[in-house]
This record gives C-alpha cells, structure tokens and sequence, in this order.
C-alpha cells in the first residue's frame, strides 16, 4: 500500500489547527489522533515546513515485487524507530484497532 505525499492542507491559514497537524503523529491528551487520515512527515526538525502522508487516498502499487524495487529505487528519506512506530499505530486506528481491541494471535492473561 503507498499513500501519496503531499504538502499540508491550508486549513484556512489557521496556525493553531497547522501546528495540531504537524503534532498529529502522536495521540492527543484524550488518546485520540486528530487528522486520522494524515500523518506528519518532518524532514527537518529545525524548519516549521513538513509533509503529509495521506491514507484515505493510498492505493497499492501492484505486485509487492515490483512495487518494492520500484519505492527502494525512489526513496530519499527514510523514518526514525520512533515515527514508524507512531505511523503503524495511526494507520491501525484509522481502521478501528484501538489500545482496547484485542490483538490476533495473543492469549488472554488471566
């Protein structure tokens, strides 16, 4: 699955709502994500400018195959331990997995 990547929507200017934005990677103090179909892409920490990820407009790139040696041959970047965690748990809850719901695979503890 490949997600495009895009600058951030405007958001009317709003600096507040951008900054909420670029934050988005991580759950909010009520442990819900806000802009659940984005994620956040900072290339630079030092710089306010970032990309997103936008899930609700991924599609599959073809047989994974093919489409691995096509996204190895094109990648320029690559995300710290930290972000792909982050991502992988963002991209879950887009789909309904939440701390609560019980993984495949597990035993219940008693």
């Amino acid at each position: 699955m490949v997600a495009p990547i895009s600058p951030p929507p405007l958001l009317g200017g709003n600096a507040d709502r951008l900054a909420a934005l670029r934050n988005s990677w991580q759950r909010d103090a009520d442990g819900a994500f806000e802009f659940n179909h984005l994620f956040p892409l900072i290339l630079d920490a030092a710089s306010d400018d970032f990309l997103v990820a936008d899930f609700s407009r991924a599609i599959t790139a073809g047989p994974s195959i093919k489409a691995r040696k096509m996204l190895l041959d094109t990648k320029t970047h690559e995300m710290n331990e930290e972000h792909r965690e982050a991502l992988q748990v963002k991209l879950a809850a887009l789909f309904g997995r939440g701390p609560e719901t019980p993984e495949v695979g597990t035993t219940p503890q008693p």
